[in-house]
């Protein structure tokens, strides 16, 4: 999940990555109604190359969820 208004750069990434991007959804954030922002998420379901190691598709993760604005 990721924010709506970021998700092309984060869909950039996982492709750069050389994973494929199979569907996303974009939702209103219950916390973002419940504050009055009105925000939007986007759901990402991605898949990895089948190639790819475990570990490999980890570290790929590692270095894209620090900069997910969430706490």
């Amino acid at each position: 999940m990721v924010p709506t208004e970021d998700a092309d750069t984060y869909l950039s990434q996982f492709k750069e990555k050389g994973f494929s991007i199979d569907s996303t959804y974009s939702f209103k954030d219950v916390r973002g109604l419940a504050r009055g922002t009105n925000s939007e998420q986007t759901l990402v379901v991605w898949s990895a190359p089948p190639n790819l190691k475990l570990d490999s598709v980890l570290n790929v993760l590692k270095e894209i969820t620090p900069t997910l604005p969430y706490k």
